[in-house]
């Protein structure tokens, strides 16, 4: 029988992530070639700085060259202009703790655009905070800004200033593109660039009428979209390549014949039943086991309804949707206590620390 799974990974850009996943990637590869199981996995870089993932492309090209060119490695990414990723809509935003006072403050939205978002204004009338998206042959930078308001035609021109940075005193740390009181690493610039370990954002006054869903934070919040749009470019990518589909992570350890008690029990319990999705794991959407005929339908749920809830809900929502019962009455039950098959995954968070 053919079976082919195809893996799933969520990178964030931390360079020793990269040698975490050819740990992760050798482990797969030995427990597949001990099975001789036909199947292929599937890495998603699904990171916004293309430098990185090109530099992580390359490598994975090199240090499993056999694998990628016998189909059984593949690696994708989906660049940023496909995401559809907005910020909570923020009426306006306070600043404290930055050593220039005139910085601190409340700052209100205009709909002034600066590299495709909305810009603060402060009520001194002294500053802007703006989206600064700079890449030059010297340096390329994508982060949240406050610059002069007499700077402003230069700011909206996407002017750089010393070194081709942009035309700021204070900003926040690169490809943090949510803005929330929880994200910490604020710089500003007194002679020099310097951390400002207790300035940033202290206060959000959300639009009218906008809520922030399950009480997460704005870069929850964001995130959570995100990672429902990277598992929907994967499985697109994915739909049609092979039977079945599992999602896995970059942080499992396959357990000694991990395929080889997957197909037994595909042979044993699945076949020739209508089934929906194979629990794994207890683990979110980790070690979840479709028909990849379904793989289509369930791409397009997600990104239909991507902004609403975690992808380890909705997943649940969808099999309601399929099934002749219903099945999520109470999702965060069911979330917590799935029937699982048996434990095939040792899963080691701590890996990379």
């Amino acid at each position: 029988m053919y079976v082919r799974f195809l893996r799933q990974v969520l990178l964030k850009y931390v360079c020793v992530q990269a040698s975490y996943l050819g740990i992760t990637l050798s482990r797969m590869f030995n427990v597949l070639d001990l099975e001789l199981a036909e199947t292929a996995i599937i890495v998603h870089l699904a990171d916004f700085d293309e430098e990185w993932v090109i530099a992580t492309a390359r490598w994975l090209q090199s240090s499993f060259a056999t694998e990628m060119s016998r189909g059984r490695l593949q690696v994708i990414h989906a660049p940023r202009n496909l995401y559809a990723l907005k910020q909570a809509d923020l009426h306006a935003l306070d600043l404290s703790g930055f050593k220039d006072v005139s910085i601190n403050g409340k700052y209100y939205r205009q709909e002034k655009l600066v590299g495709g978002h909305v810009t603060y204004w402060s009520q001194n009338g002294k500053w802007v905070l703006f989206w600064c998206s700079v890449k030059t042959s010297v340096v390329a930078h994508r982060r949240w800004a406050v610059g002069r308001t007499d700077d402003w035609t230069a700011i909206q021109g996407g002017v750089g200033g010393a070194g081709g940075a942009c035309v700021a005193f204070a900003r926040a740390p690169e490809d943090m593109e949510v803005l929330d009181p929880i994200i910490t690493g604020w710089e500003q610039f007194l002679e020099r660039w310097e951390l400002a370990p207790k300035a940033g954002i202290s206060n959000l006054d959300l639009s009218e009428g906008e809520l922030l869903k399950f009480g997460d934070s704005p870069k929850r919040q964001w995130w959570r979209t995100k990672q429902n749009l990277d598992y929907t470019f994967l499985m697109w990518y994915a739909a049609n390549l092979s039977d079945y589909y599992m999602q896995l992570e970059d942080d499992v350890q396959p357990v000694p014949h991990f395929i080889l008690s997957v197909r037994s029990y595909i042979r044993r319990s699945l076949l020739g039943k209508h089934w929906v999705m194979a629990s794994f794991s207890s683990l979110g959407f980790i070690g979840k086991l479709f028909n990849n005929s379904h793989i289509p339908k369930l791409a397009e749920f997600l990104l239909t309804f991507s902004t609403e809830a975690p992808c380890d809900w909705l997943v649940w929502v969808w099999i309601d949707a399929l099934s002749p019962w219903p099945v999520a009455l109470d999702i965060p039950k069911d979330v917590a206590n799935e029937n699982l098959v048996f434990e095939l995954l040792k899963f080691a968070e701590s890996v990379s620390g």
